[in-house]
């Protein structure tokens, strides 16, 4: 299913480009990180809102497993909620976000004028209106002095998208988004040749910007906690 963006219904631009960048994004059945790559860092905990959208954003650890945080998305009365790991593979942060809830997504998404919360529920769950089916979701971040940056992957009918060019993965499109179906080892192969220097090859340069509202209870960074924002 191909998505269609009705332009017109879409008065903040802000809200339109989220929109283009999760479109694109990466998904799959397993997760994209190793034990070994998960960092924690504070500046991910607290509540962030995209100026003039009307998303906000809540992260927190608590009633979470160790090293994964909760994040829940609200917009239009509605809420998603996810658990989210924080991972680096060479200079590169990502999130790596699962939803949790059962609900049905035929609420928050709508053809021709999704909502972002919803088009990311949508993917998530690989185009089914019910949550039988979970998938993870991938995105590249970089902190900044006021809030977070989001870089979703380039779209699957993009001709410099190296994912859809290489035949030897396994996949199918899903919707302008990509799922991978490989094991979480060959996933991280993956991601890790377009991290650091090469992350432009795979990830669009456009970011989606959320804003801090409220603080973490602590904003000291943690140990193993990521550096300040760098691609």
């Amino acid at each position: 299913m191909r998505f269609r963006y009705n332009i017109p219904l879409y008065r903040n631009l802000v809200a339109l480009l989220f929109l283009f960048l999760v479109a694109g994004c990466l998904t799959s059945p397993n997760p994209f990180y190793q034990e070994k790559d998960v960092v924690q860092d504070s500046r991910f905990i607290g509540t962030f809102v995209s100026d003039d959208s009307g998303l906000t954003v809540t992260i927190s650890s608590d009633g979470v497993p160790d090293k994964h945080y909760s994040v829940q998305l609200t917009e239009g009365g509605k809420a998603s909620n996810y658990r989210a790991t924080l991972f680096r593979l060479k200079d590169s942060l990502f999130v790596d976000l699962i939803p949790t809830d059962e609900k049905k997504i035929d609420e928050q998404y709508k053809e021709g004028a999704p909502t972002a919360s919803g088009l990311l529920r949508y993917l998530s769950h690989d185009g089914k209106v019910r949550s039988s089916t979970r998938l993870h979701v991938l995105l590249r971040l970089s902190f900044t002095d006021n809030g977070i940056e989001c870089f979703g992957a380039k779209k699957a009918d993009d001709p410099s998208n190296p994912i859809t060019k290489d035949s030897t993965f396994k996949l199918h499109s899903n919707g302008d988004g990509v799922v991978l179906e490989e094991p979480t080892e060959t996933l991280r192969s993956i991601i890790e040749r377009y991290a650091g220097a090469n992350w432009g090859e795979l990830f669009q340069n456009n970011s989606f910007k959320l804003t801090r509202r409220s603080e973490g209870p602590n904003q000291s960074h943690d140990v193993g906690a990521t550096t300040n924002a760098s691609h």
